[in-house]
C-alpha cells in the first residue's frame, strides 16, 4: 500500500473547525483544534501534512544524490545526514 498521490493542498476551514488536506479534489485529511492550541500551531501542523508528499520526493532525491556522488572522507557529518534521512524516510513509507 502506498498514500495518496500528490500534491496535496491546504483547504483552510471557513469556520476554523478543522483545516483539511485535499488531495485529487477530495478530502483525505482534517487537522482538528484541541483545547490549548493556537490556531497558527494547528494551521502550520496542517501546512506541513499538505507538504508531505514534496517533502518525501526531496529527502529520496536528495538521498540518491548524496549515495551517487560520493566523496572520499565524505566524514561524520555525511554520514549522519545519510541516516537521519533513511530514518526519515523509513518513517515516511
Amino acid at each position: 500500500m502506498t498514500h495518496t498521490l500528490g500534491p496535496w493542498k491546504l483547504a483552510p476551514d471557513p469556520y476554523r473547525a478543522a483545516p483539511q488536506i485535499i488531495a485529487n479534489g477530495r478530502r483525505i485529511a482534517k487537522v482538528f483544534y484541541e483545547g490549548g492550541s493556537e490556531d497558527r500551531e494547528v494551521d502550520y501542523n496542517a501546512r506541513l501534512i499538505a507538504a508531505a508528499p514534496e517533502l518525501l520526493i526531496t529527502a529520496e532525491e536528495m538521498l540518491r544524490a548524496l549515495q551517487t556522488h560520493t566523496v572520499l572522507g565524505r566524514g561524520d557529518y555525511f554520514n549522519a545526514v545519510e541516516r537521519q534521512m533513511k530514518q526519515a524516510i523509513a518513517k515516511a513509507t
